[in-house]
């Protein structure tokens, strides 16, 4: 007995949607340094210890390899850390190999650079703020001008220049700044809860006796310190030289990040999205998610607007979620953005939830 296909009858085809693209992640730290050991061609390699790199050729007093021993000394500690070539051989610059760097390996997200000279941190720091993917800077500098509050010195100029994407520190230990990335990205992920830098302890790394003057001389320039405040050793203030704190910057890249992966998974696996309402609608969706997910790490919470205003929304309204999605209806569109199938002018408002950094507490007594 014959046994025919049922496909001229029925015919199912199975049709698979494209896999999600992953977003970027924020925990992965950069160390340049000039040692010869990864050849100037490949320009960067992914480590997951010390002992790999030991493995891999370099010593243990090499710079790269006593940055990254203080890199994953911090708690909790990094679980990779890439390490980048600078070509001194070639009169390249450090900020000539950070570029290098960041077209090599597009995983990373904070970068140390070792053996550099203020003048230099100086020109790492503009080539990172202008990084189209996100990046931040660390950097350390033991220049007596600094904590004596000297005119031109490297936090005053960083300052000068509102940069938001350079975390600069005074202190007289080395590798001080791989300290604190490493500090960083150990803390930092989508599954983690957000976090403040001031407070924070660094491990291998003894606390700078500045006096009250000199401490005040560099915060002043918005540069940060790691200090003994009777007994409570820790990061002082957490903020980068523009005076955004460097966790919100963290927190608000992340967010991005979020928003454009899922907003370009959204069009990735639909056949596509309609310009009409409903259309909106599924954008606002997977914006809406990328927002929540910062609630959930306590970045951004329920509070009152006091920005500018934008669409509905007021100065001194309320966001009972901590953020508002809006979007301009796809019938008020102009014609030539309809034509160039264009999404309606969209704007995320968020409330983002700070961190408590100081306190004043008053004691009443009566007898």
């Amino acid at each position: 007995m014959s046994n025919l296909p049922l496909t001229p009858v029925i015919e199912v085809d199975i049709i698979t949607s494209p896999a999600a693209v992953g977003v970027q992640e924020f925990d992965l730290g950069l160390i340049v340094g000039a040692s010869t050991v990864i050849a100037a061609v490949d320009r960067t390699k992914l480590y997951a210890s010390v002992a790999e790199m030991i493995a891999d050729g370099f010593t243990a007093t090499d710079p790269e390899a006593e940055a990254a021993t203080i890199y994953f000394a911090q708690s909790p500690q990094p679980t990779n850390i890439v390490i980048g070539r600078w070509d001194t051989t070639g009169a390249e610059t450090s900020a000539e190999a950070l570029a290098a760097c960041r077209v090599s390996n597009g995983d990373w997200y904070s970068a140390y650079v070792t053996d550099v000279e203020d003048a230099e941190i100086e020109a790492n720091a503009l080539v990172v703020e202008a990084f189209e993917q996100y990046s931040i800077y660390f950097a350390d500098s033991d220049s007596a001008d600094i904590p004596a509050g000297t005119a031109g010195n490297l936090m005053e100029t960083l300052n000068g220049l509102n940069y938001r994407r350079t975390f600069a520190e005074y202190s007289a230990a080395e590798y001080a700044g791989a300290a604190t990335m490493g500090i960083a990205m150990g803390l930092t992920g989508f599954d983690k809860p957000s976090f403040t830098m001031k407070f924070k302890q660094k491990i291998g790394i003894a606390a700078d006796a500045l006096t009250t003057a000199e401490v005040t001389a560099i915060q002043n320039n918005n540069g940060n310190v790691y200090i003994n405040r009777s007994g409570f050793i820790w990061i002082e203030n957490g903020i980068t030289p523009s005076g955004i704190f460097i966790d919100e910057t963290i927190n608000l890249d992340m967010l991005a990040a979020r928003i454009q992966n899922n907003t370009a998974n959204l069009l990735l696996q639909q056949l596509k999205v309609p310009q009409t309402d409903s259309g909106g609608a599924q954008f606002i969706s997977v914006i809406n998610s990328a927002c929540d997910e910062q609630v959930d790490r306590n970045a951004i919470a329920p509070g009152i607007w006091t920005g500018i205003d934008i669409g509905n929304i007021a100065f001194g309204d309320t966001l009972p979620l901590g953020y508002v999605v809006l979007m301009d209806s796809f019938s008020t569109q102009s014609q030539a953005d309809r034509e160039a199938r264009k999404l309606p002018d969209t704007s995320v408002l968020a409330k983002m939830a700070g961190a408590v950094h100081s306190a004043k507490i008053n004691v009443f007594v009566n007898r």
